[in-house]
């Protein structure tokens, strides 16, 4: 996540949560330190490539540079996940979770925004 979003959301560091300072030398480092991490099979990374947080609504998301530098190797696995929040008649929010593994980073964001709209498109016909 993006230092300056991080410093705003500082429940992510007591998970774990690291930041990534845009347009500096040491986003290389910490992108390989993100490969190092994906290595471990008992590791968990999750990632915020668009840089900062939007609304859930948006039509599509627009990745930062820097996710294809990331090397994955056969212990790795990565999963898309899309989350949507519905009120419907309930007085407090329900969360539903998509989740999608794919085999590769490459197009990596065409391949969540087209699960990303197929997330939307399923959503819609949610009804309790």
């Amino acid at each position: 996540m993006d230092e300056k979003e991080l410093l705003k959301r500082k429940i992510f560091t007591k998970t774990g949560g690291f930041s990534i300072q845009r347009a500096s030398r040491s986003v290389i480092e910490t992108l390989d330190y993100v490969s190092e991490l994906l290595r471990n099979p008992q590791h968990l990374v999750l990632m915020f490539p668009q840089g900062k947080l939007f609304s859930l609504y948006s039509d599509e998301i627009k990745f930062e540079k820097g996710i294809n530098r990331i090397r994955l190797d056969e212990n790795s696995s990565v999963f898309l996940m899309v989350q949507m929040i519905e009120y419907l008649q309930h007085p407090k929010p329900t969360s539903f979770l998509y989740l999608k593994e794919v085999d590769t980073l490459e197009n990596i964001e065409l391949q969540y925004n087209e699960f990303y709209k197929q997330c939307l498109s399923k959503h819609r016909s949610v009804s309790i």
